[in-house]
């Protein structure tokens, strides 16, 4: 590893040393069954897609995190459910958050810290479509 990666990754950690989840909330939340006719009895393939934003405060920073889940049959390109939810997390930090290290953060702590409840959110969403359990992956880096 180069001296720069070194000090960006000491960097990195400090500053996530330095912080806590003050809050998580879900901000919104959108689901649509579109056809039961379209449940596969197997197969098929799970899209899952992120965005996130962050603000800064007074105590740290806000992060807004947008995951876009989607079902779709084996061989088809229309889903047939579609997912969207939104979470806010307020974190507190000792150190004011960069461009460099939100471009990590967003790849590896937001997800880890979001990515539960968005897929346990998901699961009871399903069910109560009266479909099927729908498994998603475990996030990982």
């Amino acid at each position: 590893m180069s001296e720069n990666g070194k000090k960006d990754l000491k960097e990195y950690r400090e500053f996530i040393s330095g912080i806590e989840i003050g809050s998580l909330r879900l901000v919104s939340v959108n689901s649509k069954f579109i056809d039961e006719a379209l449940v596969p009895a197997k197969g098929g393939e799970i899209r899952v897609k992120d965005t996130s934003r962050y603000e800064v405060n007074e105590k740290g920073f806000i992060a807004i995190h947008t995951y876009i889940i989607e079902t779709v049959m084996e061989g088809q390109d229309k889903p047939y459910i579609i997912f969207k939810a939104v979470y806010e997390v307020k974190y507190l930090s000792e150190k004011k958050i960069t461009k460099q290290i939100w471009n990590k953060f967003r790849q590896h702590n937001l997800p880890l810290n979001t990515w539960p409840y968005a897929r346990e959110l998901f699961h009871n969403t399903v069910l109560r479509f009266n479909h099927p359990p729908i498994i998603l992956p475990a996030f990982k880096t």
